[in-house]
């Protein structure tokens, strides 16, 4: 039975050995032929290399063909999209490649986050000019952002300074790179965030509003002084017209008095007994002052 088996067996390969062969002779050389076709999308651009030599720096969009590999290669990037990094430097900072902030011409502490949008001029520069643009744009606009910080005062930047610091480092990045021959065009720099650090934002709000606080406090002092003196001299004016009455009215009750006095005394000298009356007033004058008077008398022991 087995050895049936393996008669039919051999027999159908040699019956199909030369199909396949024919097929196979005819069939690798058609793939390997149509490995070469290749489609560009309408967003990107190739760039043919023979050998490694580019041949074609700028294939449209479509349907192309290339000699199969390993003569002819084709990479694709993306020309028509913008392309954009987001930078936070602060982040960078604590992750031990910069220190944390920024720092201004006067020493001030400035967090930043940024944006960098560019698109791709040149494929073939793109890709063969370094190994990773990205990392390259990243690096040389961090550089370029850390020097004109530098340069500048804080208050400016926080302010309108904004608009001017994002036009110039674009044109010094973009000059850096066209030294680079990178192939790419940045479209802008955008300054998402730019403000003093969160450990001193405190302190440096404080000092904004200080001149107003101190404004305040003069104000307050004054208004306060202002008070207290018309309440003074209101005091004053009380007190015053207060002595003023008890004057007028010490001084009409001892004329008043004085004028008793005197009639009194006249009295007395007309009267026949004017000694008798004398010595009655002095009583009663004695009486008076005694009865107010606190006396003790004392008897000889």
């Amino acid at each position: 039975m087995s050895r049936s088996v393996s008669i039919d067996l051999r027999a159908i390969w040699q019956e199909f050995w030369p199909k396949a062969r024919l097929l196979v002779l005819v069939g690798v050389p058609l793939i390997y032929l149509a490995s070469g076709f290749y489609s560009i999308e309408m967003e990107q651009r190739g760039v043919l290399s023979r050998f490694g030599q580019v041949m074609n720096s700028n294939v449209p969009p479509g349907m192309h063909y290339r000699l199969p590999w390993p003569v002819d290669s084709i990479e694709v990037v993306n020309q028509v999209e913008l392309q954009s990094t987001e930078v936070a430097y602060s982040q960078q900072g604590r992750d031990g490649r910069l220190q944390p902030d920024m720092i201004t011409q006067r020493g001030d502490l400035a967090e930043m986050a940024y944006e960098i949008q560019y698109s791709i001029t040149d494929p073939a520069s793109y890709l063969n000019s370094a190994n990773d643009i990205p990392t390259l744009i990243e690096f040389i606009t961090t550089s370029e952002l850390i020097d004109y910080v530098s340069q500048q005062q804080l208050e400016p930047l926080l302010a309108s300074g904004r608009s001017m610091l994002q036009q110039d480092v674009r044109q010094r990045v973009q000059a850096a790179l066209d030294e680079f021959n990178a192939g790419v065009n940045v479209t802008s720099i955008l300054v998402h965030r730019l403000e003093t650090p969160r450990s001193i934002r405190l302190q440096f709000d404080r000092l904004q509003i200080a001149p107003a606080e101190k404004r305040k406090l003069v104000q307050d002092a004054v208004a306060e002084r202002t008070q207290k003196i018309s309440a003074a001299k209101i005091a004053a004016n009380q007190y015053v017209l207060e002595q003023k009455n008890y004057a007028t009215k010490i001084i009409q009750n001892t004329k008043g008095e004085m004028d008793r006095f005197m009639l009194r005394a006249d009295e007395i000298n007309q009267s026949e007994s004017a000694d008798y009356l004398i010595s009655k007033e002095y009583l009663q004058t004695m009486e008076k002052i005694l009865s107010n008077a606190k006396t003790k008398i004392v008897t000889p022991s």
